[in-house]
């Protein structure tokens, strides 16, 4: 250990010795110091009497209390410092980047388009507003981030965003989710079902929301092995919910290949596409969308319009009181709607200038000789050929 210190150094230190403010290592070295230089020994004797004596000398007790005023006011500055660190990091995150917003709290309409993609939608939780629009492409991928921050007073709820890519475009995938793939939207509850998906039958909890994901079979029991779905239900179950919670599992659990109902009714792969071509939705959202609808009446709506001043058109599809598709599109074109045979509601909303006109709906009656239906849209409203018009 160095033992050889100065003078002065030593001189400093001496205030902190005596009231044992300094490290045990420095109060050795001072006594080191101390027990070899008598004079610095005769400094420590005084000073060491005189915090033990009436202060006749009151700047050197004084000196002794700056350095404790000094060494509170370094510990409070630096909690301070913490704390204004801690908060000013929790705000910057918080208002300046913000926070993925979870796709159930956004409702959104995706338009893929050449030259450009472009996302309106509004937020669904009124105490958060949109912070922006991150894009970002990776080949023909692209992905679209939206973070949210705290709503303030004066913030507005509804957010619009474009991106022209690089490339062209094959997947969009908007928080997390694909919400495009191959020229076709994938609607929200597709990639709800989606995210259920599992590559293994061990995770049981994941299989009983993948068969109460349309809310036809509630109670029921479930059961893996071997690469079957076992399915235990009190009662009967409808014939149709029976086959679509069926179609559900064998597209999203990878290894399952049966799906087997009270020991009585089996189901397959090639039960609903040829081969094990279902099995190709569990990489491709698109694949499992056109298997769920492969069962209904698809119908070719195409759409046009001649009015330069429109940028977007917005399309809302009713059968009966359900709504069956809603999508917008930046140009003319056409989309499979799955609509059955009967009253059909068509709405349209047009976007010029940046905002939208409500152009009002129209009724239909379609019947099975009905394959497609055309909207024109006009400046002010619309037109619809095919069906019987009401």
């Amino acid at each position: 250990m160095k033992t050889n210190l100065p003078h002065e150094v030593v001189l400093d230190l001496l205030p902190g010795y005596i009231e044992h403010l300094n490290h045990p290592e420095t109060d050795a070295l001072v006594q080191a110091h101390l027990n070899a230089c008598p004079s610095c020994a005769q400094t420590y004797a005084r000073m060491a009497h005189e915090m033990d004596s009436p202060p006749e000398h009151a700047h050197e007790i004084d000196y002794l209390k700056k350095i404790r005023r000094r060494g509170r006011w370094k510990v409070a500055g630096a909690a301070l410092l913490a704390i204004v660190l801690v908060f000013g990091s929790f705000g910057f995150w918080t208002y300046g980047i913000g926070k993925m917003a979870p796709t159930r709290s956004l409702r959104y309409f995706l338009y893929v388009s050449e030259p450009c993609v472009v996302i309106d939608g509004s937020m669904l939780n009124e105490s958060e507003t949109v912070k922006g629009v991150q894009w970002k492409q990776d080949g023909s991928t692209l992905v679209a981030t939206i973070r949210t921050v705290p709503k303030r007073t004066d913030a507005s709820s509804t957010f619009h965003s474009q991106y022209s890519p690089s490339a062209p475009v094959e997947t969009v995938v908007v928080n997390g989710r694909v919400a495009w793939e191959n020229g076709e939207k994938i609607e929200q509850s597709t990639s709800r079902l989606y995210d259920l998906r599992t590559p293994g039958g061990d995770d049981l909890e994941k299989i009983r929301q993948i068969v109460a994901f349309d809310g036809a079979i509630q109670d029921f029991d479930v059961a893996f092995e071997a690469g079957t779905v076992s399915i235990e239900t009190p009662e009967d179950v409808d014939a149709t919910a029976m086959k679509a919670a069926s179609q559900r599992l064998l597209a999203l659990v990878q290894v399952a290949h049966t799906v087997r109902w009270n020991d009585r009714v089996s189901y397959r792969c090639s039960d609903f596409l040829e081969g094990d071509k279902l099995k190709e939705a569990y990489d491709h959202p698109l694949v499992l969308q056109q298997a769920l609808q492969s069962g209904q009446a698809n119908r070719t709506i195409a759409y046009a319009w001649d009015d330069p001043a429109i940028e977007m058109v917005e399309l809302r599809l009713w059968n009966g009181d359900e709504l069956r598709k809603r999508f917008g599109t930046t140009s003319a074109g056409q989309s499979k709607v799955p609509l059955e045979d009967g009253p059909v509601t068509i709405g349209v909303r047009a976007k010029k200038e940046g905002e939208w006109h409500d152009f009002g709906t129209r009724k239909l009656e379609l019947d099975p000789d009905t394959y497609s239906v055309l909207v024109e849209v006009k400046a002010n409203g619309f037109d619809v050929q095919g069906g019987g018009i009401q």
